[in-house]
């Protein structure tokens, strides 16, 4: 089964994360009225927000380092978040896939084929 709005027990949520090869401390995903967004914390102390694209659609934004286009889109399969996180003029396309262990937990499947990057990550509400 597949939703294209974020269960509302999913949102508002700080998840720290573990160390990784993409410099994640922190996920969350809001809802605001234009939409569902995800907020990254980056170990260089730097913050991400984009808005999430749903219905198999990218919402594009400006990635926070150098102000360059970003796509980002998602899409729910039963309690799996699937994410495509494109930084397009860096050529970098990860894909997060989150699958939500119980309320304070999650699991994050990080893939990024330029960087052969291919982790999971445990992360934990706050």
């Amino acid at each position: 089964m597949t939703t294209e709005s974020f269960p509302v027990n999913k949102l508002n949520k700080k998840f720290l994360l573990d160390n990784n090869d993409m410099g994640l401390k922190s996920m969350r995903f809001e809802k605001r009225k234009t939409g569902y967004y995800i907020l990254l914390n980056v170990t260089d102390s730097s913050k991400e927000e984009h808005p999430i694209g749903m219905n198999n659609q990218y919402k594009i934004s400006n990635e926070h380092t150098f102000g360059l286009p970003m796509a980002v889109k998602g899409k729910w399969i039963s309690d799996t978040l699937y994410i495509d996180y494109n930084r397009l003029c860096r050529i970098e396309n990860y894909k997060f896939t989150i699958t939500f262990k119980e309320s304070n937990s999650i699991e994050l499947k990080l893939t990024e084929a330029s960087k052969g990057i291919n982790q999971t990550i445990i992360g934990k509400a706050l």
